[in-house]
């Protein structure tokens, strides 16, 4: 299951989950390639915790630490550039 939202200037990545049952198999990737076709010329963000980050950046995102929002639980916001459309020369 994935949710976003998308803006001028950015897409959000609201939720991502898959089945703990079905993980390790792409499908997660998948979405997430699935959602930036479809809004290419704009970044994706997601915010997420220590647990995901690294999915995450395996996927092309680069992370920041938003610190400890809630108490000891530190958050992450995560980008992906938007792909790159001009053509190769």
């Amino acid at each position: 299951m994935i949710g976003y939202s998308a803006a001028p200037d950015r897409t959000t990545l609201l939720h991502l989950a898959t089945d703990p049952h079905c993980r390790q198999h792409g499908i997660g990737t998948a979405l997430i390639h699935w959602v930036h076709a479809r809004h290419p010329s704009i970044p994706l963000t997601a915010e997420t915790d220590a647990d995901a980050v690294h999915f995450y950046e395996k996927t092309g995102f680069t992370s920041t630490s938003l610190g400890e929002k809630y108490p000891g639980v530190e958050r992450f916001l995560v980008r992906r550039p938007p792909y790159n459309c001009s053509p190769q020369r």
